[in-house]
């Protein structure tokens, strides 16, 4: 299993529409009922337990701790409605952990939006993929307003860098010459703006990036 994630076989993009179809459809045909809070945790313990050994945490199994523990504090929320008492404080879920030593940290700890203003647009997609964020895939055309960029074609132009550089690390660190340089310029300009795990593998990938230059 490490080696599953360790290639990355489910691109960032995808891994909601991923955990929802687990956790939906074929939840619902195998055991015949709904997922419920305490089967969200189960998933997140496993997926802990078996990447616990990689470092730094792929972004994609770090989107997917972040996407069940959200999903978990929703469902008490619900629960707790259901049962006429109030919802609970978001804090009240325990914080699911990248690592045996510290909880997780909200992986968009700084508003993408005033962060992105000061962004080319192909690093905006970057500071989205390393963080986690999926508010690309969901309206890119928002996302580059924000941003600041009002072109009808600017919500495109990032989608297609959000995708092509989340499918795939190397096409991140596989570069080459001139390309290598300009990514690795990217990559240096949004690292002031990671935090945690997210920083950790922005870092490492320009490193990388550097040692083949």
């Amino acid at each position: 299993m490490n080696e599953y994630f360790r290639r990355a076989p489910i691109a960032l993009y995808e891994v909601e529409s991923f955990l929802e179809e687990l956790l939906g459809e074929q939840f619902e045909a195998t055991l015949g009922c709904k997922a419920d809070s305490e089967d969200y945790k189960y998933v997140a313990d496993v997926i802990q337990e078996e990447t616990q050994e990689l470092n730094p945490v792929p972004i994609n199994v770090a989107r997917a701790l972040e996407w069940l523990r959200e999903q978990m504090v929703r469902l008490n929320n619900a629960e707790a409605l259901l049962s006429g008492a109030s919802a609970p404080p978001t804090n009240a879920v325990e914080e699911l952990s990248l690592d045996s030593a510290e909880p997780t940290k909200p992986l968009v700890v700084q508003s993408v939006t005033e962060t992105s203003r000061k962004l080319s647009i192909r690093q905006v997609a970057l500071l989205h993929i390393y963080r986690g964020s999926a508010a690309i895939i969901n309206d890119a055309k928002q996302v580059a307003l924000d941003a600041g960029y009002k072109k009808p074609t600017s919500g495109q132009q990032l989608k297609g860098h959000y995708n092509k550089l989340s499918r795939q690390i190397s096409n991140r660190i596989g570069v080459e010459g001139k390309a290598s340089t300009d990514m690795a310029k990217d990559i240096s300009k949004v690292i002031p703006y990671l935090t945690g795990a997210a920083q950790q593998q922005a870092e490492r990938e320009l490193q990388t990036i550097k040692a083949k230059s």
